[in-house]
């Protein structure tokens, strides 16, 4: 791996990870101040489609697929791995909703994944960090992220590119022979009525990443996968707050155990008032709040410039 001094470094970003973020703000559009002043001084960026993981800890975009994978053993980088959810769907008038599930019947989806990939050129593997399809060469199409279902119909979210029909083939399928297995099963865990197809992507060689923190405390997969791939150091994210977040460190925002939506985000702001307080004072050199999508960079400068605006206007 190679190795970039800055990880260790005083002035490396401290990175606060908040997945949900979008969701949260769609639900419970309060006043937050420390919040807005983060979004509204702090550089903006967008993500590369679904490679967040990589752009938060490596400066690059790198699909969800190999970082699962690296949970659980080193991904080769000569091959295209493939995400493969199962999902619980819910016909309605003009939509259908989908959630993944996690207790299912896995013979039943790895004997429907076998005989959809039965005259293709993919593999199907599975380990411990789930199932995977794995491709020798690039899709051709573009697929959406498991993330994206939420909120979103089925049929919004379809594969799209070149290549795409085999995997809108796929998808369909799927819930066809899922749909005859089901009724031809007699107890066990539920048979899911759909697959998802996601993640698609290739982990490029570690030795040329370049890690941008020493820290990661985080749930979701594609950042402790990367950090695996990487020997970055994990902890759970449990451990302490946000507001205690130091150089180099990037820490997933824990939410209240009450699942309130409006109580997240006030404790999220109020973490965020301590650590823009912090970078005023410059005991951070830099924040960054980053989610699924986007990023915003906050620094001393930005901070000063700010409120040099204020005073002048």
């Amino acid at each position: 791996m190679k190795l970039w001094k800055s990880a260790t470094a005083t002035n490396a970003p401290a990175i606060v990870f908040v997945p949900d973020l979008e969701r949260w703000l769609a639900a419970s559009p309060g006043v937050l101040t420390a919040l807005e002043k983060l979004r509204r001084v702090g550089l903006h960026d967008w993500v590369d489609h679904d490679g967040f993981g990589g752009q938060w800890l490596v400066d690059h975009a790198i699909s969800p697929a190999p970082l699962w994978r690296a949970l659980a053993q080193r991904p080769r980088t000569d091959e295209v791995l493939i995400n493969v959810t199962p999902l619980a769907l819910r016909p309605d008038l003009n939509a259908v909703w989908a959630r993944p599930m996690e207790d299912f019947s896995l013979g039943d989806v790895i004997a429907v994944c076998e005989e959809l990939i039965a005259s293709t050129d993919f593999a199907l593997e599975q380990d411990a960090s789930g199932l995977f399809l794995v491709a020798p060469r690039r899709l051709g199409a573009r697929l959406q992220p498991i993330w994206a279902l939420d909120g979103l119909s089925l049929d919004a979210l379809m594969p799209q590119g070149e290549k795409a029909s085999r995997w809108v083939q796929f998808i369909s399928e799927s819930q066809i022979l899922l749909h005859h297995r089901a009724k031809h099963t007699d107890g066990g865990p539920p048979v899911p009525q759909g697959l998802w197809f996601w993640g698609a992507g290739s982990m490029p060689d570690p030795t040329r990443l370049s890690p941008r923190v020493h820290t990661v405390a985080a749930e979701t997969p594609e950042l402790n996968g990367l950090a695996e791939a990487l020997k970055i150091h994990r902890r759970s994210p449990h451990q302490h707050g946000v507001e205690a977040i130091g150089a180099g460190e990037l820490i997933e925002f824990m939410p209240p155990s009450s699942g309130n939506v409006e109580a997240a985000l006030h404790a999220l702001n109020a973490s965020l008032k301590t650590l823009i307080r912090r970078v005023g004072l410059g005991r951070l050199s830099g924040l960054e709040l980053t989610t699924r999508h986007q990023r915003w960079r906050l620094t001393p400068k930005a901070l000063w410039r700010s409120a040099l605006r204020l005073s002048r206007a």
